[in-house]
């Protein structure tokens, strides 16, 4: 994660906590996967639909599975990570 290389994005931890509760289970850490909040869905790391947990095939797209409980959406996670931190950023200025 990129907060892991560079911390200083995340002085506070407020956005690795968002991250560890967020609903989408694709969004989350690997070792947040069973944590609480449980998450509610999961989002296929293709095309992005959103599936309940126990959908073993994507429906939009014919590549995405049911993803190991390992495994998360690299990618989807450092783009949410920017997206908060930037939302943060644009707070502090107004």
């Amino acid at each position: 994660m990129l907060i892991s290389a560079v911390p200083r994005l995340d002085p506070n931890g407020s956005i690795v906590g968002a991250l560890r509760r967020d609903a989408d289970l694709s969004i989350r850490p690997k070792d947040a996967h069973q944590a609480t909040p449980a998450p509610t869905h999961r989002s296929c790391n293709h095309c992005r639909t959103v599936h309940a947990l126990d959908t073993e095939d994507c429906p939009g797209c014919d590549d995405g599975v049911r993803p190991r409980l390992a495994g998360t959406g690299c990618l989807v996670v450092v783009l949410a990570m920017l997206g908060i931190w930037v939302n943060g950023l644009i707070a502090l200025f107004r």
